[in-house]
């Protein structure tokens, strides 16, 4: 693995699982609801462990890229619901 793919890895971690989740927790807490309360950690998991079982067959550098996109959205939606 080269080091841009870990930063990728990296960053997709950071987005998708790490903020994502803060943000969709703090919009919990201001009585917000998740239409699919299994989202907030199983599909979570679950995209996480395909993307990875994808990457560890084709090395393709998308795979992380495109966590990295799903997570920058999911965290620009959740600020947005958060304060507006």
């Amino acid at each position: 693995m080269q080091s841009s793919d870990l930063t990728l890895w990296a960053l997709a971690v950071l987005l998708y699982g790490v903020r994502d989740l803060l943000t969709t927790l703090s919009n919990f807490s201001i009585g917000m609801v998740e239409l699919n309360p299994l989202n907030v950690f199983v599909v979570k998991a679950v995209v996480f462990l395909a993307g990875g079982a994808i990457y560890a067959k084709t090395k393709e550098r998308i795979i992380p890229a495109v966590l990295c996109v799903l997570g920058f959205f999911a965290v620009v939606h959740n600020v947005f619901v958060f304060y507006f």
